[in-house]
């Protein structure tokens, strides 16, 4: 495996920092971007958008609030939503994937 650089950004509001990610995606190249705070239902994600920049992109928001995300350049091998602790259901703070082997874990926790 060759390099892997990961980053993070509260984006927000995914909408309205749209203009600010992609251009910086397109400079910098991560291999993973996590984000959190999106505030969009999935049927409004601008996936096309990172598509367009060449990222695979897996996500759970809701409408005004919480939301996460995960961005990058190669499939995940595996994703999941929430914790699987019988508790409240939080798919929509909590997201986890497998890149090239790794496990990342994204969340947002306000």
């Amino acid at each position: 495996m060759g390099r892997f650089k990961i980053a993070t950004y509260n984006v927000n509001s995914i909408r309205s920092r749209l203009h600010i990610i992609i251009p910086w995606l397109e400079k910098n190249q991560p291999t993973l971007l996590c984000m959190q705070e999106t505030k969009v239902e999935d049927a409004k994600f601008p996936a096309k958008e990172f598509a367009a920049a060449g990222y695979h992109v897996v996500f759970k928001g809701q409408k005004q609030y919480n939301g996460v995300a995960l961005a990058s350049l190669e499939m995940p091998v595996q994703v999941s939503f929430g914790l699987d602790d019988g508790g409240p259901v939080d798919g929509d703070r909590l997201i986890h994937g497998v890149f090239s082997g790794i496990p990342v874990v994204n969340t947002y926790v306000p």
